[in-house]
């Protein structure tokens, strides 16, 4: 799992994602039903086919991903 959330977070930086680490964290502990705080207790664990798509889904829609880091980070 580790290596598809550092993925996650190149994507977000690539594409001028503000905070994509904490973003990608966020989407990764909503898609796994976790508490973001325990993500790092899973680094090791494989990631099921559906859990990966669920990100991809979310990740597709980078102009979102903005409009919430945007708001996020307004504050």
């Amino acid at each position: 799992m580790k290596l598809l959330l550092d993925k996650s977070v190149q994507y977000l930086e690539k594409n001028d994602i503000q905070e994509g680490k904490l973003i990608a964290e966020i989407v990764f502990s909503h898609v796994l039903n976790i508490d973001r705080m325990m993500l790092f207790t899973k680094y090791r664990d494989d990631v099921e086919d559906e859990e990966i798509e669920k990100n991809q889904i979310f990740y597709s829609k980078k102009l979102d991903v903005k409009k919430i880091s945007s708001s996020i980070f307004a504050k």
